[in-house]
């Protein structure tokens, strides 16, 4: 039997946050993955009126003094799935995508179409693999 539940052993990031967006281009929220081995991607849609949002995942190293260095996008080889657009007809669904790369920092940016009206959605990132634990900082800490 496991010595600790996954919530012991995990974090939850926001990266996106839940909000009705609409026609914009978000850069998102940056994620110190420092600690942890793991990093799974979670796309979340609510009710969408018209219009795509599409997603970029992005990664930096540390600068040299604890922050994002240079962002770039993540190689497809560095994800495991597809990073997914969300669209109409895509109204409360969820995806993920697995994050192997190597760097520190990740975030995720959006885009949305000009077309887009209305759209509830938020990406989040869970970190797992915790090098130690129990993990008491749950949110962007």
């Amino acid at each position: 039997m496991a010595e600790y539940d996954n919530v012991s052993d995990m974090k939850i990031a926001i990266t996106v946050p839940m909000l009705a967006h609409a026609a914009a281009v978000t850069a998102g929220t940056t994620v110190d993955t420092k600690g942890f081995e793991a990093a799974t991607i979670i796309f979340a849609s609510g009710t969408i009126t018209a219009g795509t949002a599409d997603f970029t995942v992005q990664e930096a190293p540390d600068n040299g003094s604890g922050a994002a260095g240079a962002w770039t996008d993540v190689a497809a080889v560095n994800l495991i799935g597809t990073v997914p657009t969300i669209a109409a007809g895509d109204d409360d669904k969820v995806s993920r995508v697995g994050y192997r790369g190597k760097s520190r920092f990740i975030r995720v940016n959006m885009a949305e179409t000009v077309t887009f009206t209305s759209h509830i959605h938020s990406v989040l990132v869970a970190l797992g693999a915790a090098s130690s634990v129990p993990v008491t900082a749950q949110l962007n800490a």
